[in-house]
């Protein structure tokens, strides 16, 4: 039998049908791309903890200890910075801890869909004292120096869970500052006279610094900072015996200080010896200013004269 051309009311038909086919395809295609594009990564953080030094860029993030967040969520097509009062809070002090080879959240870790962006404020330890606003970031009040330091992350804005697969660079900084000192002379020394044999040493009995602030509050946003809220205090760095010569040695232990800048006394008792016996006992002060920054590692190196100690060398670095 032959083919019959179909016409008419059976053609418009046939074609209505197929058209109707190929747009469910094309939806069902669409759609199949939106919950792609819209499907729910899982998250988890890779932290680190800076250090502001050529040396080392980064160290290990110890694994023990767990850290707290902040976490809100835009669509992609805007921004925190221009959107911040839109965001939504997806993440409200959230604990992260190690588990199973990955820092992930005790909240639920698929909160924030791919086709949105994640803006993160961290720190560390979780539990801290800390607060929180969208206007100051993490801060930190009444913090004494003799407490346990609070480390904060730099913020982390419009991050795309899509794009790395769920995981969150975070790096921790240190919101204090470490200080060294080291000393060193050229005014020791044993030589043969003539007539004798000469020696000539130099001990440090103590070194102190007075003058910097110990209390004090911290502030993320909008620059990280501190602000003191005492002044004039002092430290003992180093009492003892120690002999020195023209090798730079280190005096005393490394200090954590609050980070500030200011004008300070510094104080160090000298006794010089020549052949066993001691003499012209000093007490030198000389003022210096320190510039201790957030995250700072300060070295200062100080040489001994005989009649006054001068800082031969200076290394702030900061933030």
């Amino acid at each position: 039998m032959g083919l019959t051309a179909l016409s008419g009311p059976k053609m418009r038909t046939k074609l209505a049908y197929t058209l109707l086919v190929l747009v469910a395809i094309a939806v069902s295609g669409c759609k199949n791309e939106r919950y792609q594009y819209e499907g729910q990564e899982s998250l988890s953080f890779l932290p680190v903890i800076s250090i502001p030094t050529r040396a080392d860029s980064a160290s290990v993030y110890p694994s023990n200890v767990p850290f707290g967040f902040y976490g809100y969520t835009l669509p992609s097509s805007s921004s925190y910075s221009a959107n911040s009062t839109n965001a939504e809070l997806k993440y409200d002090n959230t604990s992260v801890s190690y588990s199973n080879g990955a820092w992930v959240p005790s909240d639920d870790p698929t909160k924030t869909k791919s086709g949105q962006r994640l803006t993160i404020f961290a720190y560390s330890p979780y539990g801290a004292k800390v607060g929180f606003s969208q206007e100051t970031g993490v801060t930190i009040t009444d913090f004494d120096i003799t407490d346990d330091e609070i480390l904060v992350a730099d913020p982390i804005y419009d991050y795309s869970l899509y794009s790395s697969g769920g995981q969150v660079p975070l790096p921790f900084r240190h919101s204090l500052t470490d200080v060294s000192f080291y000393v060193f002379t050229n005014d020791a020394y044993a030589y043969n006279d003539e007539s004798e044999y000469i020696t000539k040493e130099v001990i440090v009995k103590s070194l102190s610094i007075e003058g910097f602030g110990t209390k004090g509050s911290y502030t993320q946003l909008p620059t990280a900072a501190w602000t003191l809220s005492d002044s004039g205090k002092s430290i003992n760095l180093y009492e003892g015996d120690m002999s020195i010569g023209d090798q730079v040695s280190k005096i005393g232990e490394t200090v954590t200080m609050m980070p500030q800048v200011f004008t300070a006394k510094v104080s160090m008792s000298v006794q010089f010896i020549e052949n066993g016996y001691a003499y012209n006992p000093q007490t030198f002060v000389a003022e210096k200013t320190f510039h201790w920054g957030i995250g700072g590692r300060c070295t200062y190196i100080i040489r001994v004269y005989e009649d006054k100690i001068d800082f031969s060398q200076i290394s702030e670095v900061l933030k």
